[in-house]
C-alpha cells in the first residue's frame, strides 16, 4: 500500500486525460484481490485557459476511485468512478463519470485499447444530462515499422471538468511509417465532424499528409531528399466554410563530418471557397551552408542562408520578399537531419 499527500498523477485514460492533482492519494494492490490494485483520490487540479488577462489558472476538485486488474497475456481491465467540479469559475458546474477500459494484446506487434464513460454533467449550470464517450486504439509495432488507428466519439452533452471539452465531436485518425531499404515512407489521415453549434450546422474537416525520405539519392552516401504533402478541407454544412489548403514541400539535405547544405522549396495554395473561387498562391524557396569546427575546445557552427518568398493573393496582389542572412554560434556538432 501507498499513500501519499501533495502531487500525483491522474493518469490510465485518454478522454480524462493526464492530469497533475495535488491532494491525498491512496494506492493497495492486495486490498481486494492479488491482481486488482485499488486507487483512492481526493484533491485539486490546476487547469490552464486563456482569459481577458492571458492565461489564467482555474482549480477543479477531484474525487474518485480506480480499480485495474491484470488479466495476464497483456490484458488488463479498468473500472473507475469520478467527481469532478469548477471551484474558482464563477459557474461551478460539475460532473459524474463512470468509466470502463480494456487493454488487450491481440499478438506479439499489436495491442488494441478501448474506453468507454457515461456522464451525468451539467454543462449549462444546473442543467444536468446524460451523455457519453468513447474511444477506441490499435497499434502496430515491428521492426521500425510503426501504424495507428484511432477513432473516438463524444455526445452532445458530455462534459469533464478536468478532461477534453469535446462534445458532439467524431474524429478518426490513422498513421503509418515504414523504413525501406531505400529509405522511409509514411502516411497520415484526420478526419473530424463536429455537430455541435449555435445554429446546429455541422462542420466537417479532412487532412491527409503523405510523407517520403530517400536515402543515398544518386548513389552519393549521406544525400537525403524529402517529399512531404498536406492537405485540408473545412466543409460547414451552412456552407459559411468551405475551406481547402494543399501544400507541397520538398528538401534535399547533403551532410559531411564538417558542415551540411540544405535546399528546400515549399508551395501551397488555399481559398475558403464561400469568400472566393481563386486560390492565394504561396512559393517559397530556401538555400543554407553550414560548417562545423573546433577552436578552443568548443564547437562552432557558422551558417549563411538565402530565401525567398513570394504570395499572391485572390485579388491579383503579388508580394515578394528576399532574406539574406549569417550566423556564428557555439552549438552541437549533430546535424539538423538527426
Amino acid at each position: 500500500a501507498n499513500f501519499s499527500i501533495g502531487d500525483a498523477q491522474l493518469g490510465r485514460s485518454q478522454i480524462l486525460l493526464n492530469r497533475e492533482m495535488r491532494g491525498f492519494n491512496y494506492e493497495n494492490q492486495k486490498w481486494l484481490d492479488s491482481s486488482i490494485t485499488t486507487n483512492l483520490y481526493l484533491g485539486s487540479v490546476p487547469i490552464s485557459f486563456n482569459g481577458q488577462e492571458g492565461v489564467e489558472v482555474d482549480s477543479q476538485g477531484v474525487a474518485g476511485i480506480h480499480l485495474d486488474k491484470d488479466l495476464g497475456k497483456g490484458r488488463s481491465l479498468s473500472l473507475g468512478y469520478q467527481l469532478a467540479r469548477e471551484l474558482e469559475n464563477a459557474t461551478g458546474r460539475e460532473s459524474r463519470i463512470l468509466r470502463l477500459a480494456h487493454t488487450a494484446k491481440i499478438s506479439e506487434n499489436l495491442d488494441f485499447q478501448s474506453e468507454f464513460l457515461s456522464s451525468y454533467a451539467d454543462r449549462e449550470k444546473n442543467n444536468f444530462r446524460n451523455s457519453f464517450a468513447f474511444d477506441l486504439r490499435l497499434d502496430y509495432d515491428y521492426q521500425g515499422d510503426y501504424a495507428l488507428l484511432h477513432y473516438s466519439k463524444y455526445g452532445p452533452d458530455f462534459f469533464s471538468p478536468t478532461g477534453l471539452d469535446l462534445h458532439g465531436l467524431s474524429q478518426l485518425e490513422g498513421s503509418a511509417s515504414f523504413l525501406q531499404n531505400w529509405g522511409q515512407w509514411d502516411v497520415e489521415g484526420y478526419w473530424s465532424e463536429n455537430s455541435v453549434s449555435p445554429d446546429n450546422s455541422s462542420l466537417e474537416i479532412f487532412r491527409p499528409v503523405i510523407g517520403l525520405h530517400l536515402q543515398s539519392l544518386f548513389g552519393m552516401n549521406d544525400l537525403h531528399g524529402f517529399y512531404r504533402y498536406l492537405g485540408s478541407r473545412e466543409d460547414a454544412d451552412d456552407q459559411s466554410r468551405l475551406f481547402r489548403s494543399n501544400t507541397h514541400w520538398a528538401r534535399l539535405l547533403k551532410s559531411t563530418k564538417v558542415g551540411q547544405v540544405e535546399a528546400w522549396y515549399r508551395y501551397r495554395s488555399y481559398r475558403d471557397a464561400s469568400l472566393s473561387i481563386q486560390d492565394t498562391i504561396e512559393g517559397e524557396w530556401n538555400l543554407s551552408a553550414r560548417g562545423f569546427y573546433l577552436w578552443r575546445r568548443q564547437d562552432f557552427a557558422p551558417e549563411i542562408f538565402f530565401g525567398e518568398e513570394r504570395v499572391r493573393n485572390f485579388q491579383g496582389q503579388d508580394r515578394k520578399s528576399t532574406r539574406l542572412n549569417s550566423s556564428h554560434s557555439s552549438v552541437s556538432r549533430m546535424p539538423s537531419s538527426a
